[in-house]
């Protein structure tokens, strides 16, 4: 009983953060509203089949109803190379409720993350706990509730970072493992673009580190090489499984500089460190999408971030100043020649979208660099100085300006006695949210205030947790959850057929719910869970075969087959075709035709489709600008088609679980020998 005392003791600051971050995040953690936009109609429906392949026995290398036929385990935002989907498939389903355990796992992460990484900048066990509230509540954040990969990669970034950190300064076996580890999370469950970007901060911290280190140099560089080739062993299957269909679909071959663009960080959106949410709401200066506004850090982060900057900077600091700097411009894309340079100079920078995304890595930056004086706050042996007291007059005329502004702009007093839902929320504008953030700011800026003057450091904890959780609330109706119940959802997908279910050939693949004006469900896309073969033009994922999107261009060519089945022959209607398999990516026919023909199913072609008539091989081919098909010849036959994978990426398989298994021993085993000692 005692070692469980001193055990939570010693953890009370972690343990109760994670515990304000469920609350903060309450229509999620206790399922109440649920995910909306790309969450609810693209990485719903993808971890659901996934998790339905797993729990059947399949590994998901193909799925037959997303897009007539895709090889999924080549999408790298499908989930089906994340340990966490994984590991929860072995045991489930996916259904909301699951993917918001899911995405709630990766917010707790980016908070624990937080409190490592300026721990090991030495700061306090308070100070830590408010950074990871902070960062975990930031407006990257609140703002990436629809794009699941975006969250992932907020996650892990930190411990990226502060195992890199520990490798430099102490170099260590266990800490070397655990920098590919985080690597590695952060390639297969995280967006692309975050891994590039923060590669080549790793790279700029070396070089950095190395002008100011003289000496053993060599056992930490060594370190960071047994690093990356444990995440190469790690991550090679999809690593091969993404470059294995890189040639097949349109993002394979990078982005045009006007894309590569879009959806920049707009400069109007600095207002959010003030006014956080407000920008989730439309203004003529914020021309880019919702999820690429807000970049707020908190009232008390921001106030410590300007007042370090009056301070004498150590080399660290600076290094991390000139990153927040440099990764403020990237974010504000073709405002700054800064996106263009790196899209022509550097490796990848011309594969991704939406610098807005790197606003992350400012934010990180942000507040890492804050903490020293922030530490100071919490500790009580800040003096307020002449500089000090300027920094809180500024921010409090700014505020109170913002708030004269735009207040008579606002309806939110006069309609305050409406009910507060949906339709109350989308009649708000700009100027009703920048009202409402105004005066809790200004609120929470004379509480600082007056608990720093007083040295009330419990206090000054607690309002500084309470504020980074109002503007986290503030946020959610607007960018992360909808008005429709988790249940809602569940139940929706339930009302679905399970399993791998057998095509009906008298059903045609092209139907009234293929169509984008009747098709999309408030629920998700029907055509995603309903386990039929139909034409689905409701593209919502980039991970989509060139020829695919070719078909659904092609008018005339979808109409002519829009009436035919997942299975058919091209020239004699008669001639009879039965299922006697189908699964995954593994389909069985028996056919009877009087003449030669030409056998086709609705199948995404892919060069790694075998098919066989009567067990003997035979050609495939690219029909129909996008699918299968086959010479078949005269008489009754036995007909297949078989999906396999690269034999390398089965290879790499075994070879990342042996490694896994080597690591699991290696970090297992000193733990078990200090559990046996004591």
């Amino acid at each position: 009983m005692q070692k469980i005392t001193t055990f939570l003791k010693n953890r009370k600051y972690l343990l109760l953060m994670f515990l304000v971050v469920i609350v903060a995040y309450w229509p999620i953690s206790f399922h109440v509203f649920s995910l909306k936009n790309d969450s609810l109609i693209y990485f719903l429906p993808y971890r659901y089949h996934v998790s339905e392949s797993i729990q059947h026995g399949f590994f998901p290398w193909w799925n037959p109803y997303l897009y007539t036929g895709i090889p999924i385990h080549g999408d790298i935002q499908s989930g089906v190379w994340n340990p966490a989907v994984i590991f929860i498939s072995l045991f489930t389903t996916y259904d909301m409720s699951v993917l918001q355990w899911e995405l709630l796992l990766y917010i707790l992460l980016s908070a624990l993350g937080m409190y490592k990484l300026t721990r090991f900048f030495g700061c306090a066990a308070p100070t830590s706990f408010a950074a990871g509230i902070a960062y975990a509540c930031s407006g990257f954040m609140t703002d990436s509730g629809g794009l699941l990969p975006w969250i992932n990669s907020a996650a892990y970034l930190p411990f990226v970072f502060y195992y890199f950190l520990r490798l430099l300064k102490i170099p260590t076996a266990v800490d070397s493992i655990k920098l590919a580890l985080a690597l590695s999370l952060l390639l297969t469950t995280g967006y692309p673009s975050f891994f590039i970007f923060a590669g080549y901060v790793l790279l700029a911290a070396t070089c950095f580190w190395l002008l100011f280190k003289k000496e053993n140099r060599w056992k930490p560089l060594s370190f960071l090489s047994l690093s990356f080739v444990l995440f190469l062993l790690i991550c090679s299957p999809a690593i091969l499984s993404w470059w294995d269909f890189l040639p097949y679909y349109n993002r394979g071959q990078g982005t045009s500089l006007e894309g590569a663009v879009s959806n920049s960080f707009p400069a109007f959106g600095a207002i959010s460190y003030l006014l956080s949410s407000a920008v989730s709401k439309n203004h003529e200066w914020l021309q880019t999408d919702i999820s690429a506004r807000n970049a707020s850090i908190g009232l008390f982060f921001l106030l410590a971030f300007i007042i370090t900057l009056a301070t004498r900077l150590r080399a660290s600091q600076k290094f991390i100043l000139g990153g927040v700097v440099l990764t403020f411009l990237f974010t504000l894309g073709g405002a700054t020649p800064l996106r263009e340079w790196c899209y022509r100079l550097l490796p990848f920078m011309d594969t991704f979208r939406h610098p807005a995304n790197m606003r992350v890595f400012t934010t990180i930056g942000i507040i890492v660099f804050a903490t020293p004086v922030a530490d100071r706050f919490f500790a009580g042996t800040w003096t307020p100085s002449k500089r000090f007291y300027g920094v809180l007059l500024i921010t409090g005329v700014i505020l109170l300006a913002l708030l004269i502004y735009y207040f008579p702009k606002s309806i939110i007093f006069s309609e305050a006695g409406r009910a507060f839902n949906k339709a109350y929320l989308d009649r708000l504008a700009f100027a009703d949210i920048a009202v409402v953030v105004a005066i809790i700011q200004l609120f929470f800026l004379i509480l600082f205030a007056g608990l720093l003057q007083r040295r009330r450091q419990k206090l000054l904890l607690g309002s500084v947790v309470l504020n980074s959780v109002i503007l986290c609330s503030i946020a959610l109706p607007f960018t992360f959850i909808s008005q429709v119940r988790t249940s809602t959802v569940n139940a929706y997908l339930d009302s679905f057929p399970k399993n791998f279910p057998t095509p009906v050939l008298e059903e045609s693949v092209g139907t009234a719910e293929s169509s984008d004006s009747t098709g999309v469900h408030p629920l998700g896309y029907a055509n995603f869970y309903n386990k039929k073969i139909r034409i689905q033009d409701h593209v919502i994922s980039p991970i989509i075969p060139r020829d695919y999107r070719a078909f659904l261009a092609n008018q005339p060519l979808r109409k002519k087959l829009a009436a035919r089945s997942f299975a058919y022959f091209g020239q004699v209607d008669e001639n009879s075709i039965k299922i006697t398999e189908f699964d995954n990516s593994q389909f069985g026919f028996t056919t009877t035709s009087n003449s030669a023909d030409s056998f086709y199913l609705f199948q995404g072609y892919h060069p790694r489709w075998t098919a066989f008539i009567d067990n003997s091989e035979v050609a495939v081919s690219k029909s129909n600008q996008a699918f299968l098909g086959i010479a078949i010849p005269a008489g009754s036959h036995n007909i297949s088609f078989i999906f396999t994978a690269w034999p390398l990426i089965r290879l790499c398989m075994y070879i990342s679980i042996l490694v896994l298994l080597g690591i699991t021993v290696f970090l297992l085993v000193p733990v078990i020998k200090k559990y046996r000692s004591s």
